[in-house]
């Protein structure tokens, strides 16, 4: 068996070395290396720039190499090892095909005899009737898909002649596991290399469009993320004394947080409209485009999170001024002269009893000397011991991770060094996230649940998880039931043609809205003459101010599937 197992073994290796000798032939080595584009039929009217059509050149040839001299080339061997017929289209002419194009001319990548019987072999997926027309063509009895995905998703298409199946499964059936996990440990890595040698990354223009899908995958992790096992995480050479990283809260302190920051919403803060919303945005983005990076300047990323928290310990500052504390508050005095007529000892202005350092009254006629440096603006939310929800210690355990975060984070890094390890900015990355989710779930912020949402910036997404749910399905989907509060369920098509999705400034698709035509059944002759504006009397659209208390659709089962958003 081990014998064997070298043997598929080394034929992986030996099609990986000749994989990786022509990703270098078209990289760095091989000739007419800077006119790697893809060609364009309109270059006059600059459809992209000259990265867009390099990097389409490398993503397409990439494909075709991983198909042609990767996959088919071991799957090809490995059919040999084991003694299975097996039959290959010549398409050494179809020069950077995409694999969907290859498949319109060789609809098969292969086709396998076992036992007599032929089966066809593709990547790509059929429309109805397709498959069919195929087997009396080419005299085969079974077609199989390998959808090259981790896990397939749905089994809805299965037929008895037309199968889709995982590498894994294929494997399985045709060789054995030990194969796949072989084949997977030798050839991910191949292509990561093939990926370094072209060295071409995507980075996703901040358009509005990308903003809003963006912002959902954040919303998503916010909302999902167990904050409760999640860890201050001290920097290296901190001077750092108290055991920060095993600091936790009470099991009520953490129920408090989590009821506040995530069933309540309080996480879309940080994709609202406040600054430190679009700072916290902007550093994500960052992140997620810098993570894969080598050698870079990172501080402009450390910056948009500590800009992050910094303005956020203002917001919750002038929330208080807004919805002020029975208590008599102070806070640091900054440089600025108090006029006489404001000046009252130990009424507006005081020495701090600790440090012995000048303060004023915590009121709005003072706000103008109000030091709101970082170091003063912790305090504050220290002392304010009753404008906490949680415990007096899960207060003090903040303060603590506030003061470390003020003192490593941002001054000893942010000032005088250039952050060039990415674990670093992880790190603060986990920092600012978690003081976040502490202060915006452990603070009493206005007192009132729909006051909070107010203050902070936050806006009514509902829309904007619906749309994304609804046009996420494919156009075919047509028939839905719309339920409104007080109203009898409305059947209903989808109509074929949309308007355009209108993107706000914070990528936000509230001005959007999707057209319906409602009918008293669902048929083929009722879709069509809904479609041909027959009914325009009928039509309706959902939009923010028009957003239906339950929407389903009838799937090809005609089964009714609720839409969650």
């Amino acid at each position: 068996m081990d014998d064997y197992i070298k043997k598929v073994g080394q034929s992986i290796d030996d099609a990986i070395d000749f994989f990786l000798k022509r990703i270098n032939e078209i990289s760095e080595n091989g000739p007419y290396r800077k006119s790697r584009k893809m060609p364009t039929t309109f270059p006059m009217l600059k459809l992209g720039n000259d990265e867009f059509y390099e990097y389409a050149y490398f993503e397409r040839t990439l494909e075709w190499f991983v198909r042609d001299l990767l996959i088919n080339t071991i799957l090809h061997d490995l059919f040999t090892i084991h003694g299975i017929e097996s039959m290959w289209p010549d398409n050494k002419n179809y020069v950077r095909y995409s694999t969907e194009a290859i498949e319109d001319v060789c609809p098969f990548e292969f086709i396998i005899n076992i036992n007599g019987k032929k089966i066809g072999v593709r990547y790509t997926g059929l429309c109805a009737g397709e498959a069919t027309e195929l087997m009396e063509k080419y005299e085969i009895e079974k077609i199989l898909q390998i959808k090259w995905d981790d896990k397939l998703t749905s089994r809805e298409d299965q037929q008895e002649e037309y199968n889709v199946v995982t590498p894994a499964e294929f494997f399985e059936n045709y060789f054995s596991t030990a194969e796949y996990e072989l084949f997977l440990s030798k050839v991910l890595p191949a292509i990561e290399a093939a990926n370094n040698e072209i060295g071409f990354e995507t980075i996703p223009r901040l358009s509005l469009r990308y903003l809003s899908n963006f912002k959902a995958d954040v919303s998503m992790f916010l909302g999902n993320a167990a904050f409760d096992q999640m860890r201050f995480q001290v920097l290296p050479g901190s001077k750092e004394k108290k055991p920060l990283a095993s600091m936790t809260f009470s099991a009520v302190d953490y129920e408090i947080m989590n009821r506040n920051f995530q069933e309540r919403g309080l996480y879309k803060a940080l994709l609202g409209t406040e600054g430190f919303a679009k700072c916290f945005v902007t550093a994500e983005y960052q992140f997620q485009v810098f993570k894969q990076g080598h050698s870079f300047d990172y501080t402009s990323v450390v910056c948009g999170y500590l800009k992050a928290v910094e303005q956020l310990l203002f917001k919750l500052l002038l929330i208080n001024l807004d919805f002020p504390s029975q208590d008599k508050l102070w806070i640091k005095k900054n440089n600025s002269n108090i006029p006489n007529y404001k000046y009252m000892q130990d009424v507006t202005v005081r020495q701090n009893p600790i440090t012995k350092k000048p303060q004023v009254v915590f009121e709005r006629d003072f706000k103008d000397y109000f030091d709101i440096t970082l170091a003063p603006m912790i305090w504050f939310l220290h002392d304010n011991v009753n404008g906490w929800k949680i415990s007096d210690a899960g207060r003090l355990v903040i303060h603590s991770f506030l003061l470390n975060f003020a003192a490593d984070c941002r001054n000893d890094h942010f000032h005088k060094d250039n952050i060039d390890d990415f674990g670093v900015v992880s790190r603060i990355r986990n920092n600012a996230i978690l003081i976040i989710y502490l202060l915006l779930g452990g603070y009493k912020l206005t007192g009132s649940h729909q006051n909070d949402i107010v203050a902070l910036g936050i806006d009514d997404d509902s829309f904007d998880k619906m749309y994304k749910k609804i046009q996420e399905l494919p156009r075919g989907m047509s028939k839905f039931v719309v339920y409104f509060e007080g109203q009898k369920p409305i059947k209903a098509y989808r109509h074929y043609t949309q308007e355009p999705t209108i993107y706000d400034d914070n990528g936000s698709v509230a001005a959007s809205k999707i057209r319906f035509v409602a009918v008293d059944e669902f048929g083929s002759d009722e879709y069509d003459r809904a479609m041909q504006g027959e009914y325009r009397e009928r039509e309706f659209t959902l939009r923010k101010d028009n957003i239906p208390t339950k929407i389903s659709y009838i799937n090809g089962r005609q089964e009714e599937i609720f839409i969650v958003w």
